[in-house]
């Protein structure tokens, strides 16, 4: 071969070397990633809501190198995203507490991967000028909520820092199931109070249908008149009893949830949904409160100065970053203990469990939280902001 034929193959050969992974990605076929989202809850509304307005999740996989196609749902629970999870027809969605623990219990092929809220506020409710005026009028009542869900083990834990027992039967209190939180917050006919989220409580009120007795951070309401004091904002001595004081009567933690099959066949996609996630978060915490609220408002349909209260209790907003912790995979098993005593669950679950069940992923969230290298290192210890811990990929 003459030296300028060999120069002109040689050139030809780098230049298709570099083009190459461009070439690849333009013709790459795109990947579906189908999540759901809670957006009638807290600050997941918020996050989610500029995940989809700036694409964030297609973003991020164009850094990992493919091409993203993102299919949301939108459920007021997560029994729809749990049904759709185990049915392989999603492949990431957010949960509450209770399924999420049920689901570790089972043994389901489904992995824990990302705080996606966390400290919400809940509320006992009832109507303007109720005859339940405290704890103690609940029994013999109905309270309405969705069954299984956090508000009603909220009211459990409640029950068991206040009388001893978590159990709502044990104080004759029947529990009333309620479609959704938007619903509950109406005070339908045929039921007492209500266990319900502050979203759905602030539209509650915005509707004077409602009256708040005691909340999550053990405060009571304006309709409280009780042995420790009337009205509003008194601190029940009880709540020191709560095994999460003095965060909360229950530990609230909100986990986005993937299932293994889709985390060991696309690892690269549920990799992009984390790094989108994780900017999505850094993003509204950056926000003035109203601000973020503001993004919510399709669906929390507040006056986003009402709407901050809810950013700004947010275990999210606090912290600017959703990777699970040790603290918060921990509280996981303590309120799997309420659900044993409160005949929700058969038996409770532990850490070693735990780890069995995030071990699918550690690695995933590892790679996603190197390409960030956000929070710093120590924060994921600090003693003095909430229950925390090391990051879970070092479990």
């Amino acid at each position: 071969m003459k030296r300028r034929q060999f120069l002109k193959t040689a050139a030809g050969g780098a230049i298709g070397a570099v083009a190459a992974p461009y070439i690849s990605l333009a013709q790459a076929q795109t990947k579906t990633i189908r999540v759901s989202r809670l957006p009638w809850g807290a600050i997941n509304s918020c996050t989610t809501a500029l995940m989809i307005k700036d694409k964030m999740i297609e973003a991020a996989a164009g850094e990992i190198g493919f091409k993203a196609s993102v299919e949301w749902r939108d459920y007021p629970a997560a029994q729809p995203s749990v049904e759709g999870m185990r049915a392989d027809a999603l492949d990431i969605g957010l949960w509450g507490n209770t399924p999420v623990i049920r689901s570790v219990a089972l043994n389901m092929p489904i992995s824990m991967l990302l705080l996606g809220e966390g400290r919400l506020n809940f509320q006992i409710c009832v109507r303007p000028n109720s005859p339940i005026k405290n704890l103690n009028d609940l029994k013999g009542k109905r309270v309405g909520t969705l069954l299984g869900a956090d508000p009603h083990f909220f009211l459990s834990t409640v029950l068991g820092a206040y009388f001893g027992d978590p159990n709502p039967a044990a104080h004759n209190i029947q529990m009333v199931q309620v479609p959704s939180f938007a619903q509950a917050a109406t005070m339908p006919e045929g039921i007492d109070a209500v266990s319900i989220i502050t979203p759905a409580y602030l539209k509650g009120v915005a509707d004077k249908r409602l009256v708040k007795l005691v909340d999550n951070y053990g405060k009571t309401g304006a309709a409280y008149d009780g042995p420790e004091g009337k009205g509003a904002d008194i601190q029940l001595p009880q709540f020191k009893k709560s095994a999460f004081f003095p965060e909360s009567f229950y530990l609230h933690r909100t986990i986005w949830m993937t299932r293994n099959k889709f985390a060991q066949q696309e690892p690269q996609s549920v990799e992009a949904f984390v790094v989108a996630h994780e900017r999505a978060v850094k993003k509204v915490a950056a926000m003035k409160p109203e601000a973020a609220a503001a993004l919510a408002n399709d669906f929390w349909k507040v006056d986003p100065k009402e709407g901050a209260v809810i950013v700004q209790d947010d275990l999210l907003y606090r912290r600017s970053w959703g990777w699970l912790t040790e603290g918060d995979l921990s509280g996981l098993t303590v309120n799997s203990k309420t659900m044993v005593d409160a005949k929700i669950l058969q038996s409770p679950i532990d850490m070693e469990i735990i780890k069995k069940n995030v071990s699918p992923v550690q690695k995933i969230a590892k790679s996603a939280y190197d390409r960030l290298k956000h929070p710093a290192a120590a924060e994921f210890t600090r003693p003095d902001q909430d229950i925390r811990g090391k990051p879970f990929w070092e479990l």
